[in-house]
C-alpha cells in the first residue's frame, strides 16, 4: 500500500504540480506499522484463531431504542447502518447506498467470500467493497464527516476534504492545499480523480437522486448520518466511521458522553410547562420561488429536547389546503420527515403569498430562519423582514418579541457554517445552544444558534486554534499509530459490558448542572435517576452479542 501510494503521489506531482503537496508526505510502511503495534505481526498471523477485543466492538445500533425511551421519550439508535465482527475482519452494511464494507485488519489475510457471508450475508441488490484497516489516508467530500473525524482525533489521516470545512484544523490543512477539488462542469474532474485515487477510502454523500456516485467510486464509502432520522441516530454514526480506524472504544466513550448530556437535557426539558412553538422556515428560489416550512424529524426532535414545540406541518397543510405542497425530506427514508412548500408565483403578489404563509404560522413564537446568506455577519433583522415581506410593526409574536434565530451562530473565517459539520457528532451542543436561544438563558453556552433580531453575531472558528500537526502542512508528519484491537482468541479479555457500565455511571454522576432554575431539586433528582438508569440499561444491552 505504501509503495502504491508513493507511485500515485509521484504521478500527481508530474501531472498536476502542487497537488502532491496536499497528500501527506509520509505514511507508515507495513513493517513500521507492525513495529508500532498498528498491524498484526507473525504472532497473530500464525495464531489458530483471533478475535477483536470486547471493548473494541460496538453492538447493534437498534437496541438502545427501548431503554432510552424511558428517559427521553423515544430517543433511539442509528437506523441506516449495521456492523458485525469476524475473527480479524468487520462487515459494515449501509442501507441507503446498498453497500457492504469488509474491513480487514492490516497484516492479516483478506477473508474469503464464504467467511464474510458467515458473518454477514450480502443482501440482494447490494455491492461489497474491501478495505484494509486502520485506514491511513482518506478523503471526504462533505463537511458532515469532518465532525466525526475530529471527535475521533483523526485529523492526521485526512488528505483531502471539502472546501466548506469549518473546524480549525481543517482550515489549517486547507491552507496547505488539502481542499478536495470540485467535480462537475465547474470543477476539475481530472484533479479530483487523482486526489481520490491517492487515498484508501473516500467518505461520501449520495447524490440528489441516487447513490450512483458512491457505487461507482471503487473506494467510496457512504456515510448516511445526515439522512438518519434523529439527532442521536445521526451522532451514532461516529461508531460506524470509527470502525474504519479501529477506534470503536474511543467512539463508544465519546458517544456515551454525548448520550448522557443529551438525555439529561431532554429529560429536563420535559419538566417545562410552557413551551414556545418553533418553526424552521426559509425562502427558497431553487426550482421555484417559495416559502418553506421544514418539518424534518431531527429538527423537530431537537426543538422538543430543547424545551420547545415544533410547528405541526400537517396543521399548516390543513390551514392552507392545496396551496401548500408536501414532500419527503429524504426520498428513501420517510422517517426523516417532510418539507412543506408554498409556491409564491401561485399568488397574485408576493405580499399575498407572505400573508397566507404567516397567517398559517400565527401561533408560532420563535422562527429559525434558514435562508442562505453569503456573508452571515452582514445578515440582520432588517434582512430577515425584507426576505419574507414583513415589517417590524407586525403583530406576529416572533417579530414583536424579537425571536428570530439563525443556524449561522458558529462559522469559519471563510463564512462556512459549523452547523453542517460538528453538529452531527455533537447534538448535545446543538440542544444546549437552542435552549439558550429559546429561553434567553445566559447560563447555557452559545453554539450554532444566534438571535439575529437581538443583534447577536456569529462566533468565529479560526485556523490558529488548531494545535495538531497536520501531514498536509509538514511532509515529515506521519499519522499517530493506532493500537491493534485484535488478539489471540485463546487470551482472555476484559468484557465490554463491565467497562461500559462503569464508564456510563461515572459520566451520569456529573451530567446534571447545578443551580438550574427551570426545574425543582426534586425534579432534577428524578431526572438524573431516570437518565442514569436508562444509560446503565443502554450500556448493558448495546454491547451484548
Amino acid at each position: 500500500m505504501a509503495r502504491i501510494a508513493a507511485s500515485i503521489t509521484s504521478a500527481l506531482a508530474l501531472l498536476l504540480p502542487g497537488v502532491s503537496a496536499a497528500v501527506p508526505g509520509s505514511v507508515w510502511s507495513v513493517s513500521d506499522r507492525v513495529a508500532a503495534g498498528e498491524c498484526a505481526g507473525a504472532a497473530l498471523t500464525s495464531a489458530n484463531k483471533t478475535s477483536f477485543l470486547d471493548d473494541a466492538r460496538v453492538g447493534p445500533f437498534f437496541q438502545s431504542a427501548a431503554v432510552l425511551s424511558a428517559a427521553a421519550d423515544g430517543i433511539t439508535g442509528a437506523d441506516l447502518i449495521s456492523i458485525a465482527y469476524g475473527q480479524h475482519f468487520k462487515v459494515l452494511t449501509e442501507k441507503m447506498a446498498k453497500e457492504q464494507y469488509v474491513l480487514t485488519q492490516c497484516g492479516m489475510a483478506q477473508p474469503t467470500v464464504e467467511e464474510v457471508n458467515k458473518v454477514a450475508a450480502l443482501p440482494a441488490g447490494y455491492q461489497r467493497k474491501n478495505f484494509t484497516i486502520p485506514l491511513q489516508r482518506v478523503a471526504t467530500d462533505s463537511t458532515v464527516h469532518l465532525g466525526f473525524l475530529s471527535a475521533l482525533g483523526l485529523q492526521d489521516r485526512v488528505a483531502f476534504m471539502s472546501s466548506y470545512a469549518t473546524g480549525p484544523c481543517w482550515q489549517k490543512a486547507a491552507a496547505c492545499g488539502a481542499e478536495l477539488a470540485a467535480g462537475g462542469a465547474y470543477g476539475n474532474e481530472t484533479k479530483r480523480a487523482l486526489q481520490l485515487s491517492a487515498t484508501e477510502a473516500v467518505f461520501m454523500d449520495c447524490g440528489v437522486s441516487d447513490c450512483s456516485n458512491v457505487n461507482s467510486q471503487g473506494n467510496g464509502v457512504h456515510i448516511s448520518a445526515s439522512q438518519d432520522s434523529g439527532p442521536l441516530w445521526q451522532a451514532e454514526h461516529l461508531k460506524f466511521i470509527a470502525a474504519f480506524f479501529n477506534k470503536e472504544k474511543e467512539a463508544s466513550a465519546a458517544f456515551s458522553t454525548t448520550l448522557a448530556a443529551y438525555a439529561y437535557a431532554a429529560a429536563l426539558s420535559a419538566t417545562l410547562t410552557k413551551k414556545p412553538v418553533v418553526a424552521w422556515i426559509s425562502h427558497s428560489t431553487y426550482m421555484e420561488d417559495a416559502f418553506v416550512l421544514s418539518a424534518v424529524s431531527y429538527k423537530e426532535r431537537m426543538v422538543k429536547d430543547a424545551g420547545g414545540t415544533a410547528k405541526d406541518g400537517e396543521a399548516l397543510q390543513a390551514a392552507l389546503g392545496s396551496q401548500l405542497k408536501s414532500s419527503l425530506a429524504v426520498s428513501s427514508n420517510p422517517a426523516a420527515g417532510k418539507t412543506y412548500t408554498l409556491n409564491i408565483t401561485a399568488f397574485a403578489s408576493r405580499a399575498e403569498a407572505a400573508a397566507a404563509f404567516f397567517k398559517g404560522l400565527g401561533d408560532v413564537d420563535v422562527v429559525i430562519d434558514e435562508v442562505y446568506a453569503s456573508d452571515p455577519r452582514a445578515y440582520t433583522f432588517s434582512n430577515f423582514l425584507e426576505e419574507y415581506g414583513l415589517d417590524n410593526t407586525s403583530n406576529l409574536s416572533f417579530v414583536k418579541n424579537r425571536m428570530v434565530l439563525r443556524i449561522d451562530g458558529t462559522m469559519s473565517e471563510a463564512k462556512n457554517l459549523d452547523w453542517y459539520e460538528s453538529r452531527y457528532a455533537h447534538p448535545e451542543l446543538a440542544v444546549e445552544g437552542l435552549a439558550r436561544a429559546l429561553y434567553s438563558n445566559a447560563s447555557k453556552s452559545m453554539k450554532y444558534f444566534r438571535n439575529v433580531a437581538k443583534g447577536e453575531m456569529p462566533a468565529l472558528l479560526l485556523a490558529s486554534m488548531c494545535e495538531t500537526a497536520m501531514p498536509t502542512c509538514n511532509s515529515s508528519v506521519r499519522p499517530l499509530a493506532i493500537p491493534l484491537t485484535i488478539s489471540d482468541a485463546a487470551v482472555a479479555s476484559t468484557t465490554m459490558k463491565v467497562t461500559a457500565v462503569s464508564t456510563t455511571m461515572s459520566l451520569t454522576a456529573v451530567s446534571a448542572p447545578k443551580g438550574d432554575a427551570t426545574a425543582s431539586d426534586a425534579s432534577q433528582s428524578s431526572i438524573a435517576t431516570a437518565v442514569s438508569v436508562a444509560l446503565l440499561l443502554w450500556a448493558t444491552t448495546t454491547v451484548s452479542f
